[in-house]
């Protein structure tokens, strides 16, 4: 295994402590990378490639959308593909 890409930050967690508690390096021994932004993505050594989700403006428009719905002003389902952005850290081997 070359890589672990983390969905959730409770995953990437648990995953970092297995990794440290096994003496497993990154990116000398596996890749990381994690979908969201924790806080602690950029603390110490972490520096960990994330995709940003911009969660803040995600949970603004989740929350106006279901209050929309509560107050019937929102019958339809919604779509909506919001933008993200890859953040390079250091937690990932480059390979040629």
């Amino acid at each position: 295994m070359d890589a672990i890409f983390f969905g959730f930050n409770i995953q990437a967690v648990g995953g970092l402590k297995y990794l440290a508690d096994n003496n497993i390096s990154y990116p000398e021994d596996i890749s990381i990378s994690i979908i969201g932004s924790p806080e602690w993505v950029n603390i110490g050594k972490n520096n960990i490639e994330h995709i940003d989700q911009n969660s803040a403006s995600l949970g603004r428009e989740a929350a106006q959308l279901m209050m929309d719905i509560i107050s019937n002003k929102q019958t339809e389902i919604v779509n909506k593909i919001n933008s993200c952005v890859l953040v390079k850290g250091s937690s990932v081997k480059k390979n040629n």
